[in-house]
């Protein structure tokens, strides 16, 4: 087929906060073997809109497109700018600090063509400080309600599937978490997604911040409880199918919130969501957790050691004197 009536691929990346890496995410898109894409690099109300501005002319690439947002609104509401503004017969996203690698773009149009899935869906490596895989399945609907079982970003989906769900969800609470929501909504209306074995897509992890950020999964973390239950309140329908899946979710919640909660000064939130866990699963180990993390609110971390110290001792007096009995 010639280069001309080849597809072409509308590319999102949302930028903020980390400039330094958008030059060698930028890079990996223009080293890409298939040639027929439009890149717009969505600036979504960084402070550091000039450097990213910058970073885009230095490419010399007509194919490359700078849009500033007036608000920021997080990587959903860029990406949404982003594939609004073309016209390609498919979509992919990329994050300012990934990459994609040399065939990728050319290796999931091929697959989209040849099983006319909804979407295709590679595998991926972290960079950067980690190595190993993160690995995509296809999902089944009450997997895909429990978590990310297909990648966030580094997928290929036909413009008409992505118009037909309406794009990311924009709402605060799911900024960190938008990019699942919308494989929620792809599989409940029944799209398919092929899942294929090639490594194309590169997650920088750990990733290095710029002064500003603290990451965004980290600030997610923050919130993760009112998330879920936006998500299971939005697709009330699913969960009620799948009470079970519900219950998982909220649990996971919590514990991943407190966990959050207690590296910040916030600890009477942690305390709240310690009981809320408690009450939640009623198990004997979220029922310690939440003396913990009670304790270690009202009495600090001394007040923590010394009942702890207490409470060894009161146990081994109780064996011993239920052996002397």
């Amino acid at each position: 087929m010639m280069q001309g009536t080849q597809p072409r691929i509308d590319i999102a990346v949302p930028a903020y906060s980390r400039v330094h890496l958008l030059r060698e995410c930028l890079q990996s898109i223009q080293a890409q073997t298939f040639a027929a894409w439009r890149c717009v690099v969505v600036d979504d109300a960084s402070p550091e809109g000039e450097a990213i501005r910058e970073a885009v002319l230095s490419m010399k690439d007509e194919r490359f497109v700078y849009l500033r947002r007036g608000t920021n609104g997080g990587p959903g509401a860029a990406r949404n700018t982003g594939l609004r503004a073309g016209r390609a017969d498919y979509v992919l996203c990329v994050d300012e600090d990934d990459r994609l690698a040399p065939n990728a773009l050319e290796r999931l149009l091929e697959e989209i063509k040849r099983c006319d899935a909804d979407a295709v869906c590679p595998q991926a490596r972290r960079f950067g400080g980690a190595d190993g895989l993160r690995r995509a399945i296809e999902p089944a609907l009450e997997q895909i309600l429990e978590g990310m079982y297909l990648l966030p970003n580094g997928w290929l989906m036909k413009r008409s599937t992505w118009e037909a769900l309406g794009g990311y969800d924009e709402h605060p609470l799911l900024v960190g978490r938008d990019d699942w929501e919308i494989w929620i909504r792809f599989v409940k209306v029944g799209r398919r997604v092929r899942v294929i074995e090639d490594l194309l897509y590169e997650y920088r992890f750990p990733c290095p911040l710029s002064p500003h950020d603290k990451t965004l999964e980290h600030r997610a973390r923050l919130r993760e409880v009112e998330c879920m239950k936006y998500v299971i309140h939005k697709h009330g329908d699913l969960f009620g199918q799948f009470p079970g899946a519900r219950q998982r979710l909220l649990t996971r919640a919590l514990r991943t919130e407190i966990d959050r909660l207690l590296e910040e000064p916030a600890q009477a939130r942690a305390t709240l969501r310690a009981f809320q866990l408690a009450f939640h699963t009623r198990r004997t180990p979220d029922i310690r957790r939440m003396v913990r993390v009670f304790i270690l609110w009202a009495a600090g971390e001394r007040g923590l050691s010394w009942v702890s110290r207490w409470w060894r001792r009161a146990r081994i007096l109780f064996v011993e004197r239920r052996q002397h009995a």
